[in-house]
C-alpha cells in the first residue's frame, strides 16, 4: 500500500475502519505507523493511535483452537451428546423474530436458539410442541422418551429432540430410501405429538441455556428409525396420494425440493453443456432450488439448499453428458420402438374417433327427444331435468 500523504491520513483511517480484517494483519500495522507520522492534528493522531492499539491487542489474541475445542467438557459430555453432533458454525439467535446469524459453536451456545443439525445431515428429529403440558406429550402419544426437552417455564411449551443412532443424509449423496423412511417417521411423530407442522426444525431452543428448563435423559442411547417406528402407525403415510405427498414441513421439504429440483435438472442441463460450464450450471441449480424453497411456509436454511444444489449439480454434470444423452436416445428410439409407438398412436386415434362417433349419436338422440318433449308442452327447464343436461344445451338444440 502506498505511503499516505499528509492530507491522506484521515482518509486512510476511515478506509481502515471500513475494510479492516478480523484477524491481525502486519501490513495494517506498518501503514498505521506511517499514517501517524503524517497526522495533521492531535484528534487524528489519537484516532490512529487507538486503531493501532486495537490492532496490537488483536495481534496478542490467540487465533487457533476450533469452535468445538473451546467448549467445556460439561457441554461436550452432557446434553445427550448434542454438542458433539452440532454444526461447527451454526445459525443462532436470541430472538428468531429478528433474524439469525452464523457464529462459531462456542458463541452459539450462549444464544437462546441454535441450529441442531449440520447441513445435509440429520442427527436429531426435533419438534415444537405448543401445549402447556408439552413435557409429557411423548408419554400421551405412546412414543419413546426424547433425549432432550427444552421447556419454556412461562407457558409450558417445549422443543423435544430424539437423537438418531445413524444420521440420515438429506441430500442426493445419500440413499433415497432412508430419507423417505425418516420423513415418514417424522410425519407420524408430528401427528402423534400434535406438534406444530409449520416448525422447520432449523432452530432449536439451545440445550442448557438459562432461558429454558432443560430435561436430559442421559441414560437413553440414540434410537434407530426402526425403534421410533415401532410405536407409530406409518400406514397413513404410506397411503398418501401423489398430491398429498408434496410435503412442506420438516424433512418433507428436503424430499420435495430434491424431487422437483432433480427432475428439472435432468432436462435443463443440456443448456449448460460446454467448456467451463459447471460453475454456471451449479449457480443455476442453486437458484432453482432457492425458488422452490421460497414457496415453503417455513423455508429451509440456505446452507441446506446449497448442499442439495451441489449434490444435484455434481451428479447431473457427471452422469448426463451429450454422449450419455445420445446413447439414451439410441437405446429408446430404435425403428422397432418407433413403429410400436406409431401403432399405439394409431390405435388411440381410432379409439378416439369411435368414441366421438358414439357421442355424436347419443347427442342426436337426445336432441330429437328434446324436440318431441317441447311439442308435448314441456318447458326447457323441465326438458333439461328429464334429460339430465343443462338448460342452455336444450335451448341450443331447439334453435
Amino acid at each position: 500500500m502506498r505511503t499516505p500523504t499528509p492530507t491522506g491520513a484521515g482518509r486512510w483511517l476511515s478506509a481502515f475502519k471500513k475494510f479492516r480484517s478480523r484477524k491481525y494483519n502486519p501490513h495494517n500495522e506498518d501503514n498505521l505507523k506511517r499514517a501517524i507520522q503524517w497526522a495533521q492534528d492531535d484528534d487524528e493522531r489519537n484516532d490512529l493511535l487507538q486503531a493501532l492499539a486495537r490492532l496490537e491487542k488483536r495481534k496478542r489474541k490467540p487465533q487457533g483452537g476450533g469452535s468445538r475445542t473451546q467448549l467445556s467438557n460439561e457441554l461436550l459430555d452432557g446434553f445427550a451428546g448434542f454438542y458433539q453432533t452440532a454444526p461447527r458454525r451454526p445459525y443462532c439467535t436470541n430472538d428468531p423474530r429478528y433474524g439469525q446469524h452464523i457464529r462459531p459453536l462456542h458463541t452459539a451456545v450462549k444464544m437462546s436458539h441454535m441450529q441442531p443439525n449440520p447441513p445435509g445431515m440429520v442427527h436429531w428429529l426435533v419438534f415444537d410442541i405448543d401445549h402447556s403440558d408439552a413435557v409429557d406429550a411423548w408419554q400421551r402419544a405412546g412414543l419413546l422418551q426424547p433425549q432432550l426437552v427444552m421447556r419454556n417455564t412461562e407457558n409450558g411449551h417445549a422443543h423435544a429432540a430424539w437423537r438418531l443412532s445413524s444420521p440420515v443424509c438429506s441430500t442426493d449423496i445419500g440413499r433415497a430410501k432412508p430419507m423417505r423412511y425418516a420423513r415418514a417417521v417424522q410425519r407420524a411423530m408430528l401427528k402423534a405429538l400434535d406438534a406444530d407442522s409449520g416448525y422447520s426444525g432449523g432452530l432449536l431452543k439451545t440445550p442448557g441455556h438459562k432461558a429454558w428448563e432443560t430435561i436430559v435423559a442421559a441414560d437413553i442411547v440414540p434410537y434407530s428409525l426402526s425403534d421410533l417406528a415401532q410405536s407409530l402407525d406409518l400406514r397413513a403415510t404410506a397411503n398418501r396420494t401423489a398430491s398429498e405427498d408434496i410435503d412442506t414441513a420438516g424433512l418433507g421439504r428436503n424430499c420435495t425440493m430434491f424431487e422437483i429440483g432433480r427432475k428439472w435438472a435432468y432436462t435443463a442441463i443440456s443448456g449448460y453443456w460446454g467448456p467451463a460450464g459447471y460453475d454456471v450450471w451449479r449457480q443455476a441449480v442453486t437458484a432453482r432450488l432457492s425458488d422452490i424453497n421460497a414457496q415453503f411456509p417455513v423455508p429451509l436454511l440456505d446452507s441446506e439448499v446449497r448442499a442439495t444444489a451441489k449434490s444435484i449439480a455434481r451428479w447431473t454434470w457427471r452422469n448426463i453428458t451429450p454422449a450419455s444423452r445420445a446413447n439414451l436416445i439410441a437405446r429408446t428410439h430404435t425403428s422397432e420402438q418407433q413403429a410400436e409407438r406409431g401403432r399405439r398412436a394409431q390405435n388411440q386415434a381410432a379409439a378416439g374417433r369411435a368414441s366421438a362417433k358414439i357421442r355424436r349419436a347419443v347427442t342426436a338422440g337426445l336432441r330429437a327427444l328434446a324436440h318431441q318433449l317441447v311439442l308435448q308442452g314441456l318447458s326447457t327447464r323441465e326438458i333439461a331435468h328429464e334429460l339430465d343436461v343443462n338448460q342452455s344445451t336444450v335451448v341450443r338444440w331447439l334453435r
